[in-house]
């Protein structure tokens, strides 16, 4: 796949060899231990290994990387490191822009509101500790 120089990475790619291409980014990650490709059903996301099925509460994306081809706008796609709640490390493909497959877009959507939420939360018994100091 033809990639440009407009890879975007939410990583610190300076640790990593120069991954111009998708094919070169599948295999940065997966020595770093993300090796299970991941699909997203109407349910949520799948495991290709066992068939286990996660929600969007139940997995962190901890980098993506966007491919943007030069001759085609159908080469362009994004990359996602997924990491989900019981540990396991995998990644998911999608087209970009117009390309896209909806059900993953919907699905990325939903974690990112997820980590939205819950980053934004402070557990209640931390709220009620922290009202008892200000008495």
């Amino acid at each position: 796949m033809e990639t440009d120089k407009n890879k975007t990475s939410t990583d610190n790619d300076s640790a990593l060899p120069e991954m111009s291409t998708m094919l070169d980014c599948i295999a940065a990650i997966t020595k770093r231990g993300f090796k299970d490709p991941f699909n997203c059903l109407e349910p949520g996301l799948v495991t290709s290994e066992d068939k286990t099925n996660y929600r969007a509460h139940q997995i962190k994306v901890l980098s993506f990387y966007r491919f943007e081809g030069m001759s085609d706008p159908q080469d362009s796609s994004i990359l996602y490191a997924i990491e989900t709640n019981d540990g396991k490390k995998g990644y998911l493909i999608n087209g970009y822009g117009i390309y896209a497959d909806q059900n993953v877009s919907r699905f990325i959507q939903e974690v990112e509101e997820m980590s939205k939420h819950i980053g934004n939360k402070q557990p209640k018994f931390l709220k009620r500790i922290g009202n008892w100091f200000k008495r």
